[in-house]
């Protein structure tokens, strides 16, 4: 097999390597051909391999492969010791001799499980525009991220035109250089998947991560693309001219994924912090207040205290100390709260003059958690019993809020007491503040 590590520019597919690929059927193989494993950046990156000059073998099985597009198929690489699984994205067998070939799953191309390496270096995506080195630490592990060649021309197109392209180059090995299984290789980079994905509040992961033990020879190759969106200047509690908030918060960050049931609880609840940061206003709140219960959930051990979700939240926020009051850093809730209030007390009123019991009577607003909440039912629940207060004004300060809350919960969990943007007080984009 020939290995490629030349990485390509903005947009543009990634040469990884070049093998013989096949078909098998009862063990015989039915089609080869020449193949190019890619990592294709558009629409979205994904790996794939890139069939030509096919060789039929077995013409009527080949021609019932022919209307497989987009059916699971096992393809197998020459050099690649067991088939991958995967799906026939363009299929040409017949017409130009060739296919496109996607992988379902991460391919091995070179090593396997037990194979021993000295330090890997991997390449990420869309990352935030870090241009000082990152040295991040925990316990034995050591990972050094640069950013990449020609970033500054990369990161131009990037912001400019969205897209994808290699952002940063890292490297991870062990502080006293002792060797490691690909394994824990494996485990390290989904924990910097989660990582680099919270600092940027966007989907960010390593690409194309290569093992090599201590005399440089390359013994481990792992081809896979995880999910990443087209490049945006999301916001999130990490700036970019501050690296060293990563590296504060690192330690801390690791030693909570290694904590029972945390790992687990932090993948669902990343991805709902991404996919809200990343949504519009209504479907972001929702996610929102969905991973602040899961963390809820996770914190008190599955018995949270008596009580609605916003006293839940509400116990979680004071337990970490965090602000629970509704101020003037929200406006427009602090207006809409003072509405709500008004009209609970009106109707207070008529009902103790009636001597009636109003059917999903509305409630105070007491503090922040309880109107996130609040603004949560009113999305989603088809009765609206604040009629006739309009919520709209302050739609968007609730999603802020309770992205705030998110990311608050999450760095004090960690325990994170460095700086940080606060999204819900920042007059500019770079300002930083530290956690309460």
């Amino acid at each position: 097999m020939e290995y490629m590590s030349a990485f390509g520019d903005w947009n543009q597919s990634i040469l990884i390597a070049k093998d013989e690929a096949f078909f098998k059927e009862d063990n015989e193989i039915i089609l080869s051909g020449d193949a190019e494993v890619r990592l294709d950046l558009l629409p979205n990156p994904r790996i794939k391999v890139y069939v030509n000059n096919i060789q039929i073998f077995e013409y009527e099985t080949v021609y019932q492969l022919s209307w497989l597009a987009f059916q699971p198929l096992d393809l197998e690489l020459k050099n690649v010791k067991k088939p991958i699984k995967g799906s026939m994205s363009e299929n040409n067998i017949f017409n130009s001799k060739s296919f496109v070939w996607s992988s379902h799953e991460p391919i091995i191309g070179v090593g396997d499980d037990d194979i021993q390496i000295q330090y890997v270096v991997f390449n990420l995506l869309n990352f935030k525009k870090v241009i000082k080195p990152v040295k991040l630490k925990c316990e034995n592990w050591i990972i050094e991220l640069l950013p990449s060649q020609k970033y500054e021309e990369r990161f131009k197109k990037l912001e400019n035109y969205g897209g994808y392209a290699i952002t940063h180059r890292g490297c991870l090995k062990k502080v006293d250089n002792t060797p490691f299984s690909s394994k824990e290789a494996e485990e390290i980079l989904f924990a910097l998947f989660l990582f680099f994905s919270f600092a940027k509040g966007d989907q960010c992961g390593a690409v194309y991560p290569m093992g090599f033990d201590s005399s440089d020879n390359k013994v481990w190759e792992s081809w896979y693309a995880p999910r990443v969106t087209s490049f945006s200047n999301t916001t999130s509690w990490f700036v970019e001219l501050y690296p060293k908030h990563l590296e504060d918060l690192f330690f801390g960050f690791m030693h909570k994924l290694h904590e029972s049931g945390w790992k687990d609880t932090f993948r669902r609840v990343l991805y709902w912090y991404y996919t809200a940061n990343n949504s519009n206003i209504d479907s972001g709140i929702i996610l929102a207040q969905t991973a602040l219960e899961k963390l809820i959930y996770m914190y008190f051990k599955g018995n949270p205290i008596d009580g609605d979700a916003a006293k839940q939240l509400k116990k979680l926020l004071s337990e970490l100390g965090i602000p629970v009051c509704i101020n003037l850093d929200t406006p427009e809730l602090l207006k809409l709260a003072k509405e709500v209030n008004k009209l609970v007390k009106k109707k207070k009123e008529e009902e103790k003059l009636l001597d009636i019991k109003t059917k999903n009577r509305p409630s105070k607003w007491t503090d922040a958690p309880n109107a996130l909440m609040e603004m949560r039912n009113y999305l989603v629940h088809p009765e609206h019993k604040y009629d006739p207060v309009d919520f709209r004004p302050a739609i968007y300060e609730t999603k802020t809020l309770g992205l705030w809350y998110l990311e608050l919960s999450l760095l004090k969990l960690c325990g994170y007491s460095g700086e940080y943007h606060n999204r819900l007080t920042s007059k500019w984009v770079n300002q930083i503040e530290h956690v309460p």
